[in-house]
């Protein structure tokens, strides 16, 4: 969104191949589809004030931060998972295999690139502090999932779903008894 005050929402499509199984190998080459024909795409949407790259799946990050050049926009690389670590730890590949060193290649590029770097957890923040340039981890930032307890809308939403259960019995009793 460029101007808060003009909220324009689209949805802009960038094929992919498609995965016909789910191998290592297809899910590569489904990643790189999208890397090139998101950038295209891009090419579509207008101005923008920032641009977000999720990561898994790292492959896709290196477009994100093309589309942010291209569009003179922040980027914020969000960090689901710790790639390659995480594929380390599940024996998905070993430290001196291509796919590790090509991860590694990528995650400390869109560490030092990134305006901002964004995480689900105080713990992944620490860690990711540890694989960003010193003079860069004020920009790591904790976005936590969740429900915010602050706001108070339990009981309201308690509320809401009795009601709707009210309905649901008399609705399902109607029914049983041969009503409408």
């Amino acid at each position: 969104i460029h101007n808060p005050k003009e909220r324009v929402e689209r949805i802009i499509y960038a094929p992919t191949i498609k995965m016909r199984k789910k191998t290592t190998e297809m899910r590569m080459l489904n990643n790189m589809s999208f890397a090139v024909t998101s950038v295209f795409s891009a090419m579509k949407a207008g101005k923008a004030d920032a641009v977000i790259t999720t990561s898994p799946p790292p492959l896709v990050s290196i477009s994100g931060w093309m589309i942010a050049k291209m569009k003179r926009a922040k980027l914020v690389y969000d960090v689901r998972d710790i790639w390659p670590e995480v594929a380390l730890g599940l024996g998905s590949c070993g430290e001196e295999s291509f796919f590790c060193k090509v991860f590694r290649l990528i995650t400390k590029f869109m560490y030092k690139h990134a305006d901002m770097v964004t995480t689900v957890s105080p713990g992944k923040v620490e860690k990711l502090k540890g694989h960003v340039p010193a003079d860069q981890q004020d920009k790591v930032r904790l976005i936590g999932n969740g429900f915010d307890r602050s706001m108070h809308l339990l009981p309201l939403a308690a509320q809401d779903l009795q009601h709707s259960l009210d309905i649901l019995r008399r609705d399902i009793a109607r029914r049983r008894m041969g009503g409408p």
